[in-house]
């Protein structure tokens, strides 16, 4: 499960977090206890993630009430909007999509406007995972580099590596539903991986895990082609990742073979 330190990491990265006590709140209802621990111990404050298309908007507390406006309430006339449940709070946006907090199950929804009505589906486990994820795909976005295609958007290879990023966190089902919230479509990587057993690599370390793979990957063809100058600049990087990697495996043959 992904933790506040986590979330608040990550999505510093893209702006300011900082704690924010609960008088920052002027809402019209009381302040659901998550998102007043979320806004404590994470801070986001006017956070903006670049995505591929639009960013992702995390408000501050002392503007989180207003944030409300075209959703709980009709922001011209500011009439009640009948359909919206009072247990929603909008906490983030993506090109005005909203991410909902719903204080009954304290889980996060995400639903399309424009719709007609809202069908909001559950999306995280709790704050600090949709802070957590939201932050790594804006890093994934920042990283693109060589992983666009000729459209500017994720290649299969930058697929592969937004799984790998968000496997950290969350499972392959939910990932590909991140992506296409995001922005980059369903991923057509969501068969090669699964949930990370290491859970508490940061987002750098997942980077490097996911380019030693890829590195390993070409150089075995090169190797195969006896390309071995090839082999050598692909994997030359990895060095220090590669002699650990080594020794880890030699100390596990001496303890089971009893070496």
């Amino acid at each position: 499960m992904a933790t506040s330190k986590q979330a608040h990491e990550l999505l510093s990265e893209h702006g300011t977090c900082r704690p924010q006590p609960i008088s920052d709140w002027n809402g019209d209802i009381e302040l659901p206890e998550s998102v007043r621990l979320f806004y404590d111990e994470v801070g986001p404050s006017n956070i903006e993630i670049m995505g591929p298309r639009n960013p992702v908007f995390l408000p501050p507390l002392e503007r989180l009430w207003d944030y409300q406006a075209g959703y709980r309430w009709n922001g011209v006339t500011n009439e009640r909007v009948d359909d919206w449940p009072d247990e929603w709070l909008v906490v983030a946006d993506i090109g005005a999509d909203p991410f909902i907090f719903d204080s009954q199950t304290n889980r996060v929804l995400f639903a399309e406007h424009g719709q007609g009505k809202w069908d909001a589906r559950e999306l995280f486990v709790d704050l600090n995972e949709m802070g957590v994820c939201l932050g790594t795909l804006g890093n994934v976005n920042r990283d693109i580099g060589e992983f666009e295609d000729e459209d500017g958007l994720l290649n299969e290879t930058g697929r592969k590596f937004a799984m790998s990023a968000l496997a950290a966190f969350v499972d392959v089902r939910k990932a590909d539903d991140l992506l296409f919230a995001f922005g980059w479509g369903f991923s057509a990587a969501s068969d090669v991986f699964k949930k990370s057993d290491s859970p508490g690599k940061n987002y750098a370390e997942i980077r490097r895990q996911f380019e030693l793979k890829e590195a390993c990957t070409k150089a075995k063809v090169e190797f195969q082609n006896k390309k071995y100058a090839a082999v050598v600049k692909l994997l030359g990087p990895f060095e220090s990742d590669l002699d650990k990697l080594l020794s880890r495996k030699l100390e596990y043959s001496r303890k089971n073979t009893g070496g």
